[in-house]
Order: C-alpha cells, then sequence, then structure tokens
C-alpha cells in the first residue's frame, strides 16, 4: 500500500516533527512511503531525519499557490499512484481537487 504524505516545507516545526514522528512508526515492509514537500529543501536536521525513513521528493515551489502550481503538485501525487495521501498543513488545496478527480 503506497501512502504519500503532502506537506508545505519541512523547516523545522511543530507540524513538521509531528508528521515524522508518524512517518517514522509506520512498516516500512508493509507500507510505501513517500514525502512531497511542495516548498524548498533547507537543508536541516529534521530534513536528513526524514530522508532516512522514506523517500522525499522537493517541488521548490514558494510564494503564491496558483492554478498552475496545483496541477503540477496534483500530477506528481497521481505519478506516485497513492492509495492514501496524509495531507498535512496547506496540502488541502492539493488534495482536495485530487481527491475528487481520483475518487
Amino acid at each position: 500500500m503506497r501512502i504519500l504524505t503532502l506537506i508545505s516545507a519541512l523547516g523545522i516545526g511543530g507540524a513538521q516533527q509531528m508528521a515524522y514522528e508518524l512517518i517514522k512508526n509506520i512498516d516500512n515492509k508493509e507500507f510505501d512511503m513517500t514525502v512531497l514537500s511542495y516548498g524548498g529543501k533547507s537543508n536541516n536536521a529534521l530534513e536528513s531525519r526524514m530522508e532516512q525513513v522514506c523517500s522525499v521528493k522537493y517541488l521548490e515551489y514558494a510564494g503564491h499557490i496558483g492554478l498552475q502550481k496545483i496541477i503540477k503538485v496534483m500530477k506528481c501525487m497521481t505519478s506516485f499512484h497513492p492509495d492514501i495521501i496524509h495531507v498535512h498543513m496547506g496540502g488541502v488545496a492539493f488534495a482536495i481537487p485530487w481527491g475528487l478527480i481520483h475518487h
């Protein structure tokens, strides 16, 4: 089963730390975990720890999230073929339209 966690960025913060704690406690033999960060990479300790437990992809989008960015993120989400999407923080702007299209 494929699980995709969608998050704005992996800067040090409570929500990002919570996402890491969740992911590191999921059995990676049973689940294929990927984190999709539509924000930039900041090369911090949390990113390093996250990259050790699962695949992390950074899209490097900054600023206003317009329709073109939403479409690009949704295409990336589709390429992963997730069974479950864990949306974190602003990721709901991408996950709701994706879910409506992909049921």
